[in-house]
């Protein structure tokens, strides 16, 4: 993804309409949100507000593959929120990291454990992605 034309000026545009002192209080788009804001800056570094950092989501998605029948499959992605949001979420720039078999939606005991141990390893190795010794310092934002 990232050697592909025009990738890294798509994922600065956000750059153009961004404004912290926002008075409209509308929320437009994830750079119009608070945690967008908070992380411009962490702990007196810079890290969204400098260029190609980019602010990754993993997401959870069901779908029914068959008609007429009540089986469901989850697939675990990755997004890049600094992408405009009509490109977002394009099969091209996600990242799948997992898939999570049915039988139906994540309802029960049984279906939340799977997704517990079919996304342990992703988020691990993302955190690890931030902190080379994450097991000392490890940290995930759920939203």
């Amino acid at each position: 993804m990232y050697a592909r034309p025009k990738f890294l000026t798509k994922c600065e545009e956000w750059r153009r309409t961004f404004s912290i002192d926002s008075t409209d209080f509308v929320c437009r788009d994830v750079f119009d949100g608070k945690i967008w804001n908070d992380f411009q800056n962490v702990n007196g570094h810079p890290f969204l507000s400098a260029p190609h950092n980019f602010c990754f989501t993993l997401n959870v998605d069901w779908f029914q593959p068959f008609k007429r029948t009540t089986h469901s499959t989850g697939v675990m992605y990755i997004a890049i929120q600094n992408m405009p949001r009509k490109e977002r979420y394009l099969c091209e720039n996600v990242i799948v990291v997992g898939v999570i078999p049915g039988p139906v939606v994540g309802r029960s005991t049984y279906e939340r454990s799977e997704w517990i141990k079919c996304s342990s390893p992703c988020c691990t190795y993302l955190c690890c992605l931030r902190y080379p010794r994450c097991q000392e310092s490890l940290w995930i934002c759920w939203a």
